[in-house]
């Protein structure tokens, strides 16, 4: 999220769809050669990304986070609690 706030103050006509790629995580102790060990990749939806930036802004509560059924898989799936 903190990079999607980034991105929009310094890309005009900034596309999320275009413009972010996702996110890696580089487990270093967990790297093997020629494997993924160790290696994550994930690229949350733009509605994902929005609601979080919308909770963190204090427009959105998480009793509502809570009860959007298009949100509920994604939230599993990024560890969120809500």
């Amino acid at each position: 999220m903190a990079l999607h706030r980034f991105l929009k103050t310094r890309i005009c006509d900034y596309d999320y769809e275009q413009h972010f790629g996702g996110v890696y995580y580089l487990f270093l102790r967990g790297i093997e050669p020629n494997s993924d060990a160790g290696i994550f990749n994930a690229r949350p939806t733009k509605a994902m990304i929005e609601n979080l930036d919308a909770l963190i802004s204090g427009e959105l509560n998480a009793i509502e986070t809570e009860n959007s059924d298009t949100n509920e898989g994604n939230n599993q799936q990024m560890g969120l609690g809500f």
